[in-house]
């Protein structure tokens, strides 16, 4: 990464700490159609991330593109709705800018969230996923080129990306929601495109059980910078490439939309139950 790059994301940091307030205990980077939770929150202070100074704005339509402060459970969090993403044609510095921009400010740890594709059998439309592991297949990661030691490692270890500790408190928070999360492989691709029936059947045994256009760019700078991260997933889609049926944009979005309130349930639940070391807001 070129020290211009490394400039901008301190100045963006600097920004966010101006205009919001305190480092959260807990940012959210909210997927595809799971904005419904800013509504749902007690929002103290927003950004617009085209005002952050080297941020490019989000390209895909569902993103709205801001970063709320609020107070959940008595916990400061930052719900980010606005999403960079590869197929629009950003570099792998633009995709994961706003997470290494978290983890520059102090966040203490990073939920990002999205919408997916199920590709395994025992996964259907309305699931939420926790990503236990992930397999990069967009071709490229946020990490080549000079790296900044200040940040963290030339050679950061990925043996265990996906926070245990959160994903256990995320299965607690579900089960005291009356629902249980289930667990996969995230295997991140370019797109914009849809996978074809072959590339399912490829990537089911290449090891994955769930597709989608974003979050790994994110998660490798996040660990590289030491914070701790998982992912938390919502099946917008059946991919089974056997039963393989077309589907738009606006099912994503019609399914994304009924899964609003036990998302929304989940994130409280998971907040109220985070440690005790955790300072409360105000």
């Amino acid at each position: 990464m070129t020290s211009e790059y490394v400039r901008l994301v301190e100045n963006a940091a600097r920004h966010l700490e101006r205009d919001l307030g305190a480092a959260p205990e807990l940012a959210i980077v909210l997927g595809t159609g799971l904005d419904g939770i800013v509504q749902a929150s007690d929002i103290t202070h927003t950004v617009h991330v085209v005002d952050i100074d080297g941020h490019t704005g989000p390209g895909f339509h569902g993103d709205r593109g801001h970063v709320h402060a609020c107070d959940i459970e008595g916990v400061r969090v930052w719900l980010v709705d606005g999403r960079v993403h590869g197929y629009d044609g950003a570099l792998p510095d633009e995709t994961a800018f706003m997470a290494r921009v978290l983890c520059r400010v102090g966040a203490r740890r990073i939920l990002f969230t999205g919408a997916v594709g199920g590709m395994d059998h025992s996964l259907s439309t309305g699931d939420f996923v926790l990503v236990t592991d992930h397999i990069n297949f967009t071709g490229t990661g946020p990490l080549e080129g000079p790296n900044h030691d200040d940040w963290g490692p030339r050679f950061p270890d990925m043996s265990s990306a996906y926070s245990p500790d959160m994903n256990r408190a995320l299965h607690e928070a579900a089960t005291a929601c009356g629902f249980a999360l289930k667990e996969g492989v995230y295997v991140g691709v370019r797109g914009p495109q849809l996978e074809t029936a072959a590339e399912y059947r490829m990537l089911l045994r290449l090891g994955a059980h769930i597709v989608g256009m974003s979050t790994i760019h994110e998660v490798i700078a996040s660990v590289h910078m030491g914070i701790e991260v998982t992912a938390l997933c919502l099946v917008t889609d059946a991919c089974h490439p056997d039963t393989l049926e077309p589907v738009s944009i606006a099912d994503i979005m019609q399914i994304a939309a009924r899964a609003q309130d036990p998302f929304i349930r989940l994130v409280r639940n998971y907040v109220s139950g985070l440690s005790a070391s955790i300072t409360p807001f105000g």
